[in-house]
């Protein structure tokens, strides 16, 4: 279902709901029903901390919850909250993820997509080291904000011609 979910900005309800019909295999009432969760406008903290609610009877719901809630808690306390908004759309189906994932976008730009995003993935080193790291990481994606910063004209746009290209 995460998989699918994450393909909603390119593929629209429509596509997604195609998908988690034929390829995940659920019926109309599960297709409406994830649909409509990740529609759900969060704009409050309120709203947020009322997912409790929805999640009553799965600790792991519980759990997403509680982090969410600790997480926006701490945005608040360091004066920043007000520029972030919670997106229950947003899905990762990679399986190293374990909480949340953040997505990162410039204000009245976001057709240039995501600048910076990643997420919260404890497990994702233990692949690696054989033991679960508590971990969060971010990447960012400097082709879009060079492309960002051209356009806005606070960079120019210049090319040359190295001696040595390392990849």
């Amino acid at each position: 279902v995460l998989r699918v979910a994450d393909k909603l900005p390119k593929i629209g309800p429509e596509g997604v709901a195609a998908e988690l019909r034929d390829e995940v295999g659920l019926d109309e009432a599960g297709v409406a029903s994830v649909l409509a969760f990740m529609a759900e406008p969060v704009t409050t903290r309120e709203a947020v901390a009322a997912l409790a609610e929805r999640f009553a009877e799965s600790p792991r719901g519980r759990e997403g919850v509680d982090e969410l809630v600790t997480l926006l808690s701490i945005l608040d306390a360091a004066g920043v909250g007000d520029r972030v908004s919670v997106d229950l759309s947003i899905a990762r189906g990679l399986d190293y993820y374990t909480g949340s994932i953040y997505e990162t976008f410039v204000t009245d730009r976001e057709g240039f997509g995501s600048v910076m995003s990643g997420g919260r993935y404890d497990t994702l080193l233990g692949m690696f080291l054989k033991e679960s790291i508590p971990a969060v990481g971010i990447s960012i994606g400097i082709d879009r904000l060079i492309s960002l910063l051209e356009d806005l004209g606070l960079v120019a746009s210049r090319s040359g011609v190295g001696d040595v290209f390392v990849t």
